[in-house]
Parts: structure tokens; sequence; C-alpha cells
């Protein structure tokens, strides 16, 4: 079963989307970001949030997809 986030950004319609999947035994918020507990709509170290801020993208749709992918069974 897999789980798809949007990215909290500026409202509007975007013009391009972008996926980012995260690799083995990985999660879809702790991978994409470094050190703290902050919800993700509020932590500076998630930088899918900066992609989805980015005044040059301001028509990115920025999301993150997460899913069961461990090492081994």
């Amino acid at each position: 079963m897999s789980d798809l986030f949007k990215v909290p950004g500026p409202d509007g319609e975007p013009r391009t989307s972008v996926l980012l999947v995260h690799g083995l035994d990985g999660h879809h918020y702790n991978t994409w970001r470094w050190g703290t507990d902050k919800p993700w709509d509020a932590d500076e170290t998630f930088w899918p949030a900066w992609l989805a801020h980015e005044r040059a993208s301001q028509t990115l749709a920025v999301y993150v997809i997460g899913y069961d992918a461990p090492v081994s069974r």
C-alpha cells in the first residue's frame, strides 16, 4: 500500500508536478529532512517544502510518496 502526500505550497493551478520517491528503508517525510521533530508544514529542514515555496517555481506542485520498502522481509 502506498500513500501520496502533497507538500503545502502556494495556491493556484500548477503547471508542473514533481514526485519524490524514497529508497529502501526510507520514509515519505524523514528521508527528505534533516534533524528536527517539527510537523512538515512548519519544518524548515524539509527540503521538498523549499521547492514548493521557491519563487521561481510558483507553479510547481510537489508530492512525496510513502510505501513500505524494507531492506529484507
